[in-house]
């Protein structure tokens, strides 16, 4: 279309226009809003391409954006503890950021027996027998109170959400669980050590070597030990962690919880990585609010293919709400200005502009929290001529009030 067309078009227009600035004047109407509707015939709308979409009630597709941080997945993050006080073997020592396969020997670690101990080629040794038991028995005891913590942790998680319990004691019962659940993993890695040992003979003196074996395929996170040093069981030699999956972690505010449900599809992306994106579900939501900044903290879980993915890299994350419905209208129908939205509803072959309060969503179309009901005809195409003749017309009714 040329200009002349345009220019042709917009005087048809104008001259079409049926307004009523002094019936605004009458009423009392102050005379710096347009009250009045902006009628166009059928032909001058179809010559100015004007198009409407009724506003419906649909399925809401929305994402909510937050930060988060990658964490590891429990369970993956092993602590590794010699059994004996030892040596530490000059064998290769992994170093940070190394990777490890299951089944790895990472060190090994030399107790040199001492008397009675060196009585027994047999292994019935006193002092080591002694320890043998006691690790499977830590472990049975261990496992027992783990049990007895994870349904201790159930009821209380099922009192708060009645309200029956306080958050401190929801709190208290969590830790009480995570501090049965470690001391069981080292119970474990204990019992699996005193299995896997070897028994030598150098000038008269005996030796038992303890293999510490990796017990998954990661990478090591933390590694504290040289050779030749003396070790106790209370040091911790390595961390590994698994990084094939991981977590992340946000802090979902108070008014959104509602929108954020187990399943929800989400996408991650890493600051330090840009243009890289990662596609995730929510896995977990927490079973209690952040009593400082009304937070919930909720885990999303992704595959980490390469590794690429470090525990504490800060992350952005978007959940996908398609939870509920609303009512919706395409993006294209908003007019901002001013800091504000406004849209244009079609009545008959009238025209209202009226200012909306509104949420951003995907797929093209907003969510409309106020400001339009279900089934008005709204403007999606010629917003910007209507908002012309409105501004001119809205100058002559305060250009008329003046003379």
């Amino acid at each position: 279309m040329n200009y002349k067309k345009i220019t042709a078009l917009l005087f048809l227009f104008s001259a079409f226009m049926i307004t009523e600035p002094g019936l605004a004047q009458k009423r009392g109407i102050p005379t710096d809003v347009f009250t009045t509707g902006i009628s166009i015939s059928p032909a001058i709308q179809k010559s100015l391409n004007i198009k409407t979409a009724p506003a419906r009630v649909r399925v809401w597709r929305h994402t909510l954006n937050f930060p988060g941080t990658i964490v590891p997945v429990p369970g993956q993050v092993h602590d590794m503890f010699s059994p004996v006080t030892g040596i530490v073997g000059d064998s290769h020592l992994p170093t940070v950021g190394e990777r490890v396969r299951k089944g790895q020997l990472l060190t090994v670690i030399r107790q040199t027996l001492t008397s009675p101990e060196q009585l027994s080629d047999s292994l019935k040794a006193l002092s080591f027998e002694e320890g043998k038991i006691a690790a499977f028995e830590a472990l049975a005891k261990n496992k027992t109170t783990l049990q007895l913590r994870q349904e201790q942790l159930k009821r209380a998680k099922a009192l708060y959400q009645d309200g029956v319990i306080a958050l401190k004691d929801l709190e208290m019962k969590e830790a009480e669980y995570k501090d049965a659940l470690l001391a069981y993993q080292t119970a474990q890695y204990q019992v699996y050590l005193y299995k896997h040992f070897s028994l030598k003979k150098k000038n008269n003196l005996a030796y038992r070597d303890f293999s510490i074996i990796s017990p998954i395929s990661g990478v090591v996170q933390k590694a504290d030990l040289t050779p030749g040093e003396l070790v106790s069981p209370t040091k911790i030699l390595f961390v590994l962690v698994n990084l094939s999956k991981v977590w992340v972690k946000v802090h979902v505010y108070e008014n959104e919880i509602s929108r954020v449900k187990q399943g929800d599809l989400s996408w991650i992306q890493p600051l330090s990585y840009p243009g890289k994106s990662f596609q995730g579900k929510v896995a977990i939501i927490g079973p209690a609010l952040d009593p400082v900044n009304r937070t919930l903290p909720v885990f999303v879980q992704l595959y980490n293919p390469g590794w690429i993915l470090k525990s504490g890299m800060l992350v952005s994350v978007r959940i996908l709400d398609a939870s509920g419905k609303a009512l919706l209208i395409p993006s294209s129908c908003i007019l901002k200005k001013n800091g504000k939205n406004y849209v244009f509803i079609k009545k008959r072959n009238s025209f209202y502009r009226r200012q909306i309060w509104i949420q951003k969503a995907s797929g093209g179309v907003v969510r409309v929290v106020k400001g339009v009901k279900p089934g008005e005809e709204v403007v999606s195409r010629g917003i910007y001529l209507l908002e012309s003749q409105y501004d001119h017309e809205k100058h002559s009714i305060r250009a008329g009030h003046v003379r």
